[in-house]
């Protein structure tokens, strides 16, 4: 029991740690850290979580779903038509334009895998609302800054499973 809790508290202070020497240098050269020591620590706290979420099976399926849809789709555009607020509208309604494009035998088959992935992406986000609870919030108190890093190693450290949060 000893030995967990001093592996755990030696954890915690390479994390401390690393979140510490957490740097942006900027093109002029100089070195800063925008993020206080609190908020660095639950960046890298959410993080980890977030990586545990990928590993779930409800994030499994959905990127799997996503890169099927996405394979199908055989898109190599962004898709945003005005007025239209949902972003699985805009690939039906594009799909519907460029048929002869895709791989799908018809709008409805497109329409069934996006039900199919709007379907999971709602159970992964319920199995997840605390972790998306706790990263609306640390937005909320540590700043735009904080939103703009998270959001921005995650694209970096999961490219295509990145999943929006």
């Amino acid at each position: 029991m000893k030995k967990h809790i001093l592996l755990s508290l030696f954890l915690f202070t390479i994390q401390l740690i690393q979140a510490q020497d957490y740097t942006i240098v900027k093109t002029d050269g100089t070195v800063e850290n925008p993020l206080s020591n609190e908020c660095q620590v639950t960046f890298l706290k959410l993080k980890a979580e977030y990586r545990k979420m990928l590993e779930s099976e409800s994030s499994k399926e959905y990127i799997k779903l996503t890169e099927e849809f996405n394979r199908k789709a055989n898109k190599d555009e962004d898709i945003d038509y005005p007025g239209v607020e949902d972003p699985y509208d805009n690939c039906i309604i594009w799909i519907d334009k460029n048929l002869e494009k895709t791989e799908f035998k018809n709008v409805e088959e497109a329409q069934e895998l996006v039900e199919k992935i709007k379907k999971i992406n709602e159970q992964n986000v319920m199995e997840n609302f605390e972790l998306f609870k706790s990263i609306r919030q640390a937005v909320k108190d540590c700043g735009n800054e904080f939103s703009k890093r998270f959001y921005n190693e995650l694209i970096i450290e999961y490219g295509p499973d990145f999943i929006l949060l």
